[in-house]
């Protein structure tokens, strides 16, 4: 595991039984909410972050990182279905300034994956994709 998994670990050991019971309750009522939200609405429709991507530190991939600003902007609009079991879909929509790419995000009822499919599928038609500007191999050489 990386520095920042670990951390995060070692943060966590720190729960009681009673977090977890108030994280329970505030999980049931985000699912009320959303469940309301939905009888009138059929998905709703998110930025898939918050921000582009930001640029990854030269020892990030040593030491780890743990930028807890950055990942918030990253996961502001995932936590919702994430913690409330409502499925989603994250698309990409077209490119900023800069040439990164930006997302979108779908979020429906539970079951009704089909409708997230169909919405992204048809969204997608509309934008027009290009290579990276910049690309990084994976593979050894």
């Amino acid at each position: 595991m990386g520095l920042d998994a670990l951390v995060n670990l070692t943060l966590a050991q720190q729960f009681k039984g009673d977090d977890y019971v108030k994280a329970q309750r505030i999980r049931a009522q985000l699912i009320r909410k959303m469940s309301q939200i939905f009888q009138d609405v059929d998905a709703v429709v998110t930025p898939s972050t918050a921000l582009t991507a930001p640029p990854i530190p030269p020892d990030a991939l040593k030491k780890g990182e743990s930028d807890l600003s950055t990942l918030t902007e990253l996961m502001r609009y995932a936590p919702q279905a994430n913690l409330g079991g409502f499925p989603a879909i994250s698309f990409p929509v077209g490119y900023d300034a800069q040439g990164l790419p930006v997302g979108m995000q779908l979020m429906g009822r539970p079951w009704e994956e089909s409708l997230l499919l169909r919405l992204a599928n048809t969204s997608e038609r509309f934008f027009v994709r290009h290579p990276p500007m910049m690309r990084f191999s994976l593979l050894p050489n």
